[in-house]
């Protein structure tokens, strides 16, 4: 009987050990999300890519590639020199899934931005696109990493 109860209690401890909290997760892929939005007001690659896995798996356009996170960077460096955005922004609540033992989750995602070309320092007429995309995440030494992401303007 004491074995019993004993064995209970181990497997009772060992099974909260590795359960999660389900709310606390779904706020960190919130932030990420509002860290995705910063980066976009603000333009900053580095900010964007953080919070990637080494490579990424993008889906868009009717093809699917994987970037290196580097590579990645290094585009959107390039992209936001000549872009701007003034809005960027969620248009409807996101659908976050979360796996159930925490380790991997998706978040899909409609998105209004409003973004002109900078050209020689000059800000040319801003142009208003909704998108639509998931993003799925893993957990990497207890982060949340992107690992693919798919797109689609309308």
């Amino acid at each position: 009987m004491i074995k019993n109860v004993l064995l209970i209690f181990v497997l009772c401890f060992l099974g909260s050990c590795s359960t999660f909290n389900r709310s606390t997760a779904e706020q960190e892929l919130v932030n990420l999300h509002k860290a995705q939005e910063e980066a976009h007001l603000t333009g900053n690659a580095a900010l964007l890519t953080a919070q990637m896995a080494d490579s990424v798996m993008i889906i868009q356009d009717g093809e699917a590639a994987r970037f290196s996170k580097g590579d990645i960077e290094e585009r959107f460096a390039s992209y936001f020199e000549g872009v701007n955005y003034r809005k960027w922004e969620t248009i409807s609540d996101p659908i976050l899934q979360v796996s159930n033992d925490g380790s991997l989750a998706t978040i899909i995602l409609q998105i209004h931005s409003e973004a002109a070309l900078v050209i020689n320092d000059s800000i040319g007429e801003y142009q208003s696109t909704d998108w639509a995309w998931m993003t799925a995440y893993r957990k990497e030494n207890d982060e949340w990493r992107m690992y693919a992401i798919s797109s689609g303007r309308k």
